[in-house]
């Protein structure tokens, strides 16, 4: 284990349209020491990830306009992205197997626990190294 100011702080995109889902994420996440980076829509998620290049991406499942399954969809057709793992959330536990077809590394049904979060969000980070 390397100390803390010698190792790469990770970067989680985090995409929900519901705001206070969005930032109650992005707060356990920071104050957990990630770099966290939001965005309310699929097609902004899209394309934060592609100009920023965050180390795992958390995103809802149901949003207006580009949804969380075409956003990932994108992401996986795109070499740039195409390897970023993604923890996909959803209130609907029969989503779980559309998300990991889809290319989905991990899925968190809705409500989660902030241990559960960091566990994916972790489990993710040591599936890309």
């Amino acid at each position: 284990m390397c100390e803390r100011s010698a190792c790469k702080q990770a970067t989680v995109l985090v995409v929900d349209d519901d705001e206070f889902i969005r930032h109650a994420t992005s707060l356990r996440l920071a104050s957990n020491g990630y770099e966290v980076l939001k965005a309310s829509r699929g097609d902004d998620g899209v394309a934060i990830a592609k100009s920023q290049q965050p180390d795992v991406i958390v995103m809802d499942i149901r949003m207006p306009g580009l949804d969380g399954l075409a956003a990932l969809r994108l992401l996986r057709t795109d070499p740039t992205t195409d390897a970023i793992p993604v923890v996909m959330l959803s209130a609907s536990p029969e989503n779980q197997n559309a998300v990991l077809d889809s290319g989905a590394q991990f899925f968190l049904q809705k409500p989660y626990s902030k241990e559960s979060l960091l566990s994916a969000v972790q489990a993710a980070l040591d599936s890309s190294n």
